[in-house]
């Protein structure tokens, strides 16, 4: 597509005013909205990126309702029906599963444990795996 333009008395060509005003405009709208979109989208990994808070806040001994309150908070739910064992609270992040077991009667936490994850297949993890080395 060629670009309108207007030839002047000295024969140099020149693009009309509302050409770049509206070239200038569509930039300036793409450029906020990439902007914005990488707010959000930043937001939300974020929260996925690192549950480890999450993990940290609940202690041995702390009761199973404190305990779901903080994470349904967090968006982590752990219905019974869909665990495998309804005393257990399994969750992950891009590096850990997080484990929470319940005491059956008292209903109290009474073990907590992690294990990490290995990313061999993405860029994150031959990049971690390469600085280990």
């Amino acid at each position: 597509m060629t670009t309108p333009t207007n030839v002047t008395g000295s024969g140099i060509k020149e693009r009309p005013r509302y050409w770049s005003t509206s070239k200038g405009l569509t930039y300036a709208t793409t450029l906020a909205i990439a902007a914005v979109t990488l707010i959000l989208l930043g937001l939300d990994v974020k929260a996925y990126l690192s549950r480890s808070n999450v993990y940290a806040q609940i202690q041995i001994g702390t009761p199973g309702a404190t305990a779901n309150q903080i994470l349904v908070r967090n968006e982590i739910f752990c219905d019974s029906a869909q665990t495998p064992q309804p005393h257990e609270c399994t969750f992950d992040d891009f590096w850990r599963v997080y484990k929470i077991s319940f005491a059956e009667p008292e209903h109290i936490v009474v073990r907590k444990r992690f294990i990490f994850k290995r990313h061999t297949n993405s860029i994150i993890g031959k990049t971690l795996a390469h600085l280990v080395r």
